[in-house]
C-alpha cells in the first residue's frame, strides 16, 4: 500500500544519502516489488554481488514479469548459499517445492519457545504473509 511504499522510498533516499548502498538497493528492491520499479535496479544488484538481494530482487522479477528463466536463475545463484528463512521459504514456493517449504515452516516453528508464538508463526504462514 502507499504507506509501505512512502517509508520504502524514504530509506532508500535517506541510504542513498548516507552512501549505504545496499539499503538503498533491498528498499529499491523492495518498492519494484509494490510496482514501483526504477530502470537498471537489476543491474545494479547484480553488480553488488550479494546472493540474498539478487535472488529477492530475481524473485520479484520472475513473479513481475511472469518469466521461468528469471525462476531458474534465481534457483541456480541459492545453491550452496544460505538464505534468510523467509527468502528460503519463498524460493522454495516459487519453484513449487511446497513440501520443502512446508517442512521449513514446521522446523522453524518447532524451534520457537512459546506455543503462542508458534501459534501466530503458523497462522502467519498459513495466511501466506
Amino acid at each position: 500500500g502507499r504507506p509501505a511504499i512512502d517509508h520504502l522510498d524514504g530509506a532508500a533516499i535517506l541510504a542513498a544519502a548516507a552512501g549505504d548502498l545496499t539499503t538503498h538497493l533491498w528498499a529499491q528492491v523492495y518498492l519494484a516489488e509494490l510496482g514501483v520499479h526504477r530502470r537498471g535496479l537489476g543491474t545494479e544488484v547484480e553488480a553488488l554481488g550479494l546472493p540474498s538481494l539478487e535472488i529477492a530482487w530475481l524473485l520479484g522479477a520472475a513473479q513481475r514479469e511472469n518469466d521461468p528463466g528469471l525462476l531458474a536463475r534465481a534457483e541456480s545463484r541459492s545453491q550452496g548459499i544460505d538464505l534468510p528463512i523467509h527468502l528460503r521459504r519463498r524460493l522454495l514456493r516459487s519453484t513449487g517445492d511446497t513440501e520443502a517449504a512446508v517442512a521449513l515452516e514446521k522446523r522453524v516453528a518447532s524451534r520457537l519457545p512459546f506455543g503462542s508464538l508458534r501459534r501466530h508463526f503458523t497462522a502467519l504462514v498459513r495466511s501466506g504473509s
